[in-house]
Order: structure tokens, then sequence, then C-alpha cells
């Protein structure tokens, strides 16, 4: 909720969290992290996670096929 982050941000963020959501590519992953030690906003844009395996857990025992 963008009014609710507006009202508990700190002091050091000059613009509206709307306008760093605005700035944002509309791009699939974008996000922005509020980092409240550097006090900085950081644009980020996550990767999908792609794995070998399908993302399933690996084993490496077959499960045994019922006919």
């Amino acid at each position: 909720d963008l009014e609710a982050l507006n009202r508990i941000m700190q002091s050091y963020l000059l613009s509206s969290i709307k306008k760093y959501m605005d700035d944002l590519p509309g791009l699939k992953g974008s996000a922005i992290i509020l980092d409240d030690n550097s006090e900085r906003i950081y644009p980020i844009r996550m990767r999908p996670r792609f794995t070998w395996h399908g993302g399933d857990a690996p084993t490496a025992i077959r499960a045994k096929k019922e006919l």
C-alpha cells in the first residue's frame, strides 16, 4: 500500500514512494528496496529463477513407475 509507506517512510526520502514506483521500467521483476541504514532507495530488477530440474527438489533416487 503506497499510502501507508508514504506515512511511515523516513524523513530522508524527499520524493514520494509513488514517484519511485512510477520511475521503474514496466518490466516484470522491477522493484525498489528501501534501505534505512544507508538512507537510500535502490531500483532493482529480479531475474526469474531457472533451474535444470524445473524447480523441484532434486533427488538421487528415481521413483518407481507403476504400470
